[in-house]
């Protein structure tokens, strides 16, 4: 399918990169649509009298291929008549460029041995080029277009037949406006829309200055068989389309002129006209002497050409017929069959015929019109005449002009026939099918296409959250180069070193020259093979990439390229068209043109739009005897993507689905990086600086412990200094460990920044200014987009005790910045509303105001230099809230405060901040109660913000930084003394009921059993399974559960026969006592000697393994944590050969996986008194309310255990004291 893979805005002036544009045209686009199918939905129901408000597009100048025909108008209506930009000729290519090109690509597909070859032969046949290319050039010289020339004439002297070799099917989505839409109802619209975008062709693209030859050739135009080569031939003045059904092939009127006059501008007739003249067709019994003439459209070309002939030679009632169909705007096929349940299916059968009946498609009609029984829809056009990408575009119009009228025949009884024909402003129409006489003529029936030819076509679908697609979108060509990158990665997968020989081709649309169509982009290139290279070394089944600053870097120069390989094309420098004119020139016995027939057939096509809300799917064809066409079509919150293939690619195409489907996956997590990078401005900073790295799972703990990824700054300069940044608290949520990575990417990348402002020297004001703004581009802490959010931001500057603060902003894009202006520009503290965003667009004119509002949670920033000077800033809003209300983040003293000290900023309910004034309050209790800083934060959150969602953060002037919430989770990143630290905190509010034993000898120590804490394991747990492998040959020091790589048999056997022999009979077979399944209960509770004769066979095994090996120790790692029983686990501790020690080990902190020896880094004591008093605090379970279970759990509660023992002593020591002391006597009874 050749169409344009890039989107609508990239035109030749190189507009913006951020989608800006796109988005714009595409919203200005739609209400001017919206506005016109107002009165068009009238004009509908009422008929087409009065004047069409706009009238046919001009025709460009067509290729000789064509019959040209006469312009009938300027295109718009008169208020839109702009002056256009003049289109360029296609320019005539540069010899050395294209053999430039060709040896790039031949260097990365062919043979080694075989590329010496190509340049011998290139540097022998030099003077043959250069011959052959000055007779190109003068044969070009003067034409508009000898490229889209070339390849029309390509096409149409195809004689292969079209339903298998040109036809592009396209499939609508079900109708929104219209659940219960019949199957005539949904075709009356369609044709209704059909009529419509004929008569207004504006409506597909407006004044967007591109080619319009492809549209124009659209409706109301025919692929004529001829001997030699076919022509596509307009017939301007047509007003009807064909209908072919099981009755019969039926014209009915579409179109009426609004004058008398001939030549009088037409609009659409009223849609339950068309509707009934469908209902009167579908009324007549079944036929199949009709549908003879469809099936000879799908004959090779030059058979259907002689019969054709035949038919016009013979005149009378065949030939008239014939030309009814050929002139026709459009063919409309009324399927008497439900569409297929799935979508490869439904393409296979839009394009090919559905049922068992009579192929109903007439595929000399450039478009088609397809509707089954259940009103599912699509359409199939020639793509001689339109590109996949005007295709798409006028589907996805055509689409949204028959939803805006299908609505009227729910309010007016579609099924009442009884309608006056002066009351419908129809004629009477002939209501009998056409008739195809063809005595006579020799008529070989086509065999069955979808016997032929069966299907080989699979689609896939991907998914995420709508802004992860829309970050992709917002840099340009990105998208395609995902979907790029992780169809190179599938195919290396697939076919191995194999898949190096084909030939990737990216078709590029040329539109922004005269009657431009596509161009082949060659988009594989050395950094992408690299890419592939690395990513399949580490991607699969069983491994995940480590998303490293070296593998961004390496994702950055392969985008890089394959963006100068789409620019070049799209410059005029694209070397497809070239070769063809060269090959065809060279004689067949020319050494070269082995190596150019290459880029003839390319093994590879990738096509497709990164945002298509109006088509479901669609699909290119593939012509060759071994290709593969991959088409993807973007949404909002997924993307569809279409395989298409023959030869070993359809042998091979479901593997290749399942391969894509999870790289595209993977690789979207490393261009969603990329693109946060660009977002936040911070591209050059990451990779230069190195802020990006491997990122494992997020943080389940106290907040006062460590962090969880630290890295030690490599900065030349002194680290003296102190930045802290959140992206928001909030209540408990779901984040797999992939989002959570992604989000601690963002952090890690808006601290770097920060980071870099305060290495070289900046004030703290520039950090938090420059962190904040960049959380603020960041989509993961922008959840407000397309609304009108009203944003806040203050930015405090402790040294001086200045503030500035805005409020109520709904046009501003980074209101922190405001913030600083209201500060440092204006003698106020706060301006709100207009007022703030007329001072900031007044003090940079230049600069128009953005309609994208920003986040409504609050993100946040506090530094300090190494001045000793303080800041802090905080950005948000509140989803939902009335309009102008002003919130915590824009009153210093409520969510954020600032001074020489001390320095405050909160995340949380920010109204319950308002009333607390909480910042202020902390404060306080800091430097009037002499509180420490964090004991001030919890005194605050436990007096005032019981069950409030609340984060706080805090630094003095001395370094300490403190972070106390009560949130479900919190989002926070800090650089501290030089060590970097990210994390996703979720607050533990209970101490995990598991642990781990590891039991890690060392020699010249003492032996040390430790026991790990499995946070976050309930009794309801499932094994935690890792696929992470680690081998090490000898002792590292230290001991993982890890498991490593599986050995070869033959040394396994080995190290089987050196334990062996340790045994009094190694050459006894091996035995096994069965002790039952495996118990899925607590094992603790009740198999004590069970778990006895565990412990003494580990020992057994260990000493025997110690003794065979040669091992100076085993380690024992005993834990519930990756297997769902009670397992040993032992790993041999081999010295070195050499005799050297293990490394000096640095404390490591694991949250999930694996279990290590290694220890921690030191806890705080506030931690461990914290962590001690949850420990031992003992809290009755409350299962009294739920008498059913009370008995058993206070039974085996630890809460009535005490309770019960207390009871019992004091009873006995009650009686004891009154019987001894007070000497009364005991009554038992």
């Amino acid at each position: 399918m050749s169409t344009a893979k890039v989107k609508r805005e990239e035109r030749a002036d190189d507009r913006d990169h951020d989608g800006t544009t796109e988005a714009w045209r595409a919203a200005e686009h739609r209400q001017r649509v919206r506005e016109m199918t107002a009165e068009m939905a009238a004009d509908a129901s009422l008929g087409c009298s009065g004047r069409s408000d706009y009238e046919r597009t001009s025709r460009e100048k067509t290729t000789p291929a064509r019959i040209t025909v006469e312009p009938r108008g300027e295109l718009g209506p008169p208020s839109m008549k702009t002056p256009r930009k003049a289109l360029l000729d296609f320019p005539i290519p540069e010899l050395e460029v294209t053999l430039q090109e060709v040896g790039r690509v031949l260097k990365l597909t062919l043979n080694p041995d075989l590329y010496p070859e190509f340049i011998n032969t290139l540097d022998q046949q030099r003077e043959v080029l250069e011959a052959a290319q000055k007779k190109f050039a003068t044969s070009a010289s003067g034409h508009e277009n000898w490229g889209t020339e070339q390849f029309k004439s390509q096409l149409l002297s195809c004689s292969d037949p079209l339903p298998t070799s040109t036809a592009l099917p396209v499939v609508f989505p079900p109708t929104r406006t219209r659940k219960d839409c019949t199957q005539l109802e949904r075709a009356a619209a369609l044709l209704w829309g059909v009529a419509k975008l004929y008569s207004c062709p504006s409506l597909v693209e407006g004044d967007v200055t591109t080619e319009r030859t492809q549209q124009s050739e659209i409706f109301a135009a025919c692929r004529l068989p001829g001997t030699q080569q076919d022509e596509i031939k307009m017939y301007p003045d047509s007003i009807h389309a064909i209908v072919l059904c099981v009755g019969g092939v039926f014209p009915i009127d579409i179109m009426c002129r609004s004058s008398s006059s001939s030549d009088g501008p037409m609009s659409p007739r009223p849609l339950f006209d068309i509707y009934n003249q469908l209902a009167q067709a579908m009324s007549h019994a079944s036929s199949t002497k009709s549908a003879v003439i469809c099936g000879l459209s799908a004959l090779e070309r030059k058979s259907w050409a002689a019969i054709r002939e035949e038919i016009l030679k013979q005149g009378d009632t065949a030939a008239g017929s014939l030309g009814l169909m050929e002139s026709a705007v459009v063919a409309l096929s009324l399927e008497d069959c439900n569409a297929p349940p799935e979508m490869a299916s439904i393409l296979n059968t839009v394009r090919l015929g559905g049922g068992d009946g009579p192929c109903l498609r007439y595929y000399d009609k450039v478009v088609n019109l397809v509707v089954f029984k259940d009103s599912t829809a699509g359409m199939v056009f020639e793509h001689s005449a339109v590109d996949g990408m005007v295709a798409g575009l006028v589907s996805e119009c055509v689409y949204h002009l028959s939803e805006t009228v299908i609505v009227n025949l729910d309010h007016n009884d579609p099924g009442d026939h009884s309608r006056s024909d002066t009351e419908n402003n129809v004629n009477d129409v002939n209501s009998s099918p056409l008739q195809f006489p063809l005595q006579g003529i020799k008529t070989n029936p086509s065999p069955s296409l979808k016997a032929t030819h069966p299907s080989s076509v699979i689609t896939l679908v991907v998914s995420s959250y709508p802004d992860e697609f829309s970050a992709l979108r917002g840099q340009r060509g990105l998208y395609d180069a995902w979907i790029n990158f992780s169809l190179q990665l599938s195919l290396r997968q697939t076919f191995g070193e194999s898949a190096a020989n084909h030939i990737l081709v990216t078709p590029t649309h040329m539109r922004h020259y005269k009657h431009g169509r596509c161009d082949p982009t060659y988009s594989l290139t050395m950094r992408s093979r690299e890419l592939v290279g690395i990513l399949a070394s580490s991607a699969g089944p069983e491994y995940t990439p480590q998303y490293t600053t070296q593998l961004l870097q390496l994702f950055h120069v392969a985008f890089l390229e394959h963006k100068k390989l789409i620019k070049a094309t799209k410059s005029g420098q694209g070397v497809g068209r070239h070769l063809a004119a060269l090959r065809w020139s060279m004689p067949s016995d020319n050494p070269l043109k082995k190596f150019l027939d290459h880029f003839g057939c390319p093994s590879v096509y990738l096509t497709g739009k990164d945002l298509m809300e109006g088509i479901e799917c669609a699909v290119g064809n593939v012509y060759a005897k071994d290709q593969l066409a991959v088409t993807y079509l973007g949404r909002r919150d997924k993307v569809l993507v279409v395989l298409n293939a023959k030869g070993s690619f359809a042998t091979m195409l479901e593997k290749l689905c399942d391969s894509l489907t999870s790289n595209m996956k993977l690789v979207m997590l490393l261009a969603l990086r990329y693109s946060i990078a660009c977002q936040m401005g911070a591209l050059e900073c990451v990779l230069q600086d190195g802020q990006v790295g491997p990122m494992h799972g997020e943080v389940n703990r106290s907040v006062e412990g460590h962090l969880a990824k630290t890295k030690h700054n490599s900065d030349s300069m002194s680290p003296d200094f102190t930045l802290v940044i959140h992206g928001g608290a909030g209540d408990e949520m779901m984040l797999n460990s992939k989002v959570v990575e992604v989000i601690e990417f963002a952090l890690q990348t808006a601290l770097g920044l920060g980071s870099q402002v305060l290495q070289h020297g900046g004030s703290s004001l520039d950090a938090v200014q420059k962190s904040v703004e960049a959380l603020e581009n960041c989509f993961l802490f922008n959840a407000g987009k397309d609304g009108k959010n009203e944003m806040e931001a203050t930015i405090v500057d402790g040294s001086r005790i200045y503030s500035g603060s805005v409020a109520c902003l709904q046009r501003v894009k980074k209101p922190i910045k405001a913030a600083r202006c209201v500060m440092e520009e204006s003698p106020h503290s706060m301006i709100v509303g207009d007022g703030a965003e007329d001072f900031v667009q007044g003090l940079e004119p230049g600069k128009p105001l953005s309609s994208k509002s920003n986040h409504p949670q609050t993100v946040g920033a506090v530094a300090l230099d190494r001045w000793h000077k303080l800041a802090a800033t905080s950005t948000g809003s509140l989803v939902g809230k009335l309009k102008g209300r002003v919130g915590d983040t824009a009153l210093v003293g409520a969510g954020i405060y600032g001074d020489d000290k001390l320095a405050i900023f909160c995340s949380g309910d920010g109204d319950v901040f308002l009333r607390h004034t909480v910042a202020q309050q902390v404060a306080s209790l800091y430097h009037h109660k002499g509180y420490t800083l964090r004991k001030a934060c919890r005194e605050v959150i436990s007096e005032n913000l019981k069950g409030i969602c609340v984060g706080i953060i805090a630094v003095d002037s001395k370094g300490e930084v403190v972070i106390e919430t009560n949130a479900g989770v919190m989002f926070v990143a800090s650089m501290v003394g030089g060590i970097t630290r990210v994390e996703v905190l979720r607050p533990m509010n209970e101490i995990s009921n598991r642990c781990a034993l590891v039991f890690n000898p060392t020699p010249d120590h003492p032996a040390k059993i430790k026991l790990l804490p499995l946070h976050g394991l309930e009794p309801n747990w499932h094994p935690y399974v890792s696929k992470q492998e680690d081998f090490k040959a000898c002792d590292p020091g230290y001991c993982s559960s890890k498991s490593g790589p599986r050995w070869q048999d033959g040394l396994l056997d080995q190290v089987q026969v050196k334990v062996m022999d340790k045994l009094p009979t190694p050459n006894a077979p091996s035995c096994y006592d069965y002790l039952g399944d495996h118990s899925s209960d607590d094992l603790f509770s009740h198999i004590d000697a069970d778990y006895t004769a565990l412990i003494q066979a580990t020992y057994k095994v260990a000493k025997l393994l110690e003794e065979g090996m040669g091992a100076q120790g085993v380690t024992l790692i005993f834990e519930g944590f990756e297997i769902d029983y009670a397992h040993a686990k032992m790993i041999l501790l081999v010295p070195a050969q050499d005799g050297s020690k293990p490394e000096e080990l640095q404390p490591k902190h694991f949250t999930k996986f694996p279990l290590s020896s290694l220890n921690g880094p030191a806890a705080k004591p506030e931690a461990l008194e914290k962590i001690h008093s949850t420990i031992t605090q003992n809290k009755p379970p409350g299962s009294w309310q739920e008498p059913q279970i009370h008995s058993m759990i206070a039974i085996r509660c630890q809460w009535y255990h005490n309770m019960f023992q207390i009871q019992t002593i004091l009873f006995h020591s009650t009686v004891e004291y009154f019987h001894t002391i007070c000497q009364y006597s005991v009554l038992t009874i």
